[in-house]
């Protein structure tokens, strides 16, 4: 992992809650959240998966890889289960530490490990219990499995909101249960727009093949030093690609499909060239993708 980012608004939020008086109530809650994503970091660690960092914010925390796990589901299960399990052992070691000593703080600790712990295996993205459903949902196809997460996110979401606002009613405003699904909903819409665009449509145009649909087949050539972004804008939407590369003095250095090339800009991201140093080696000059 390479570092521990901290939001600017951090310093806002903690004068804010030190304001009207809720600073060990703010506290609690933050390091409840960061724990829960150093257990995640920890299982990433111990399953050699690269990480860029954990990125504390004003209300919670959250933690980066440096690739992306759809094609290995027991990794994505394993690292995402980390933090609900964490959190319930801590949730657990603090209640110990409360009836040894009734301090306001393990109190808080232990009610915020076990809530935040069972809410995070809602099976919506992007919550943990959402990956894992997904990982577990994608020997069915990786595209409809993300799609079917991020719904059941922003449905999730909608049902939490139309609860608040039905408790409203008869018992005043509940800002907790209107802010968790305001934030479960937007956070999958997100989910659902930012992740995996190319990888969606090349998924797609594959399961149009393997259901006999004819396809037209186009060869496109592009410079090894050409951005993954780039090149998906070169690709037509109603063929299917093979991608030729080719070097400085126009020496064919490699090849991929659509689908392989979709792949590696869902795991190393669409800015990476394809000569990168993180991308080139899993290509050789026979076209077969490695990765």
């Amino acid at each position: 992992m390479k570092k521990l980012a901290l939001s600017p608004y951090l310093v806002l939020a903690l004068v804010f809650a030190a304001w009207i008086g809720k600073m060990q109530v703010y506290c609690a809650a933050l390091l409840s959240i960061f724990l829960h994503e150093c257990a995640h970091a920890c299982a990433a660690w111990m399953l050699d998966v690269p990480m860029e960092g954990i990125r504390l914010h004003a209300f919670g925390a959250s933690l980066t890889l440096a690739c992306d796990l759809q094609d290995d589901p027991k990794t994505e299960i394993a690292i995402a289960a980390a933090g609900p399990a964490a959190s319930f052992v801590l949730s657990l070691l603090f209640h110990a530490l409360y009836v040894l000593k009734p301090l306001e703080f393990f109190r808080l600790m232990y009610l915020y490990g076990f809530a935040f712990g069972a809410f995070n295996l809602l099976p919506a993205l992007p919550m943990d219990g959402g990956r894992i459903l997904r990982a577990i949902a994608s020997s069915r196809g990786a595209a409809w499995a993300h799609t079917l997460t991020a719904n059941l996110g922003i449905g999730l979401g909608c049902v939490l909101i139309l609860l608040a606002c039905i408790a409203w009613r008869a018992y005043g405003v509940n800002f907790t249960l209107l802010c968790c699904g305001a934030v479960l909903m937007l956070s999958a819409r997100s989910e659902k727009r930012k992740k995996g665009r190319y990888l969606l449509s090349a998924h797609a145009k594959a399961a149009m093949v393997q259901r006999g649909k004819i396809l037209p087949v186009e060869t496109v050539a592009v410079s090894k030093d050409l951005p993954l972004e780039r090149l998906f804008s070169k690709l037509g939407a109603g063929k299917y690609h093979h991608i030729e590369i080719y070097d400085e003095v126009m020496q064919k250095v490699g090849q991929l499909d659509e689908l392989q090339a979709a792949h590696l800009a869902a795991k190393y991201g669409k800015k990476i060239s394809i000569n990168s140093a993180y991308l080139y080696p899993y290509i050789d000059s026979r076209g077969a993708d490695k990765v």
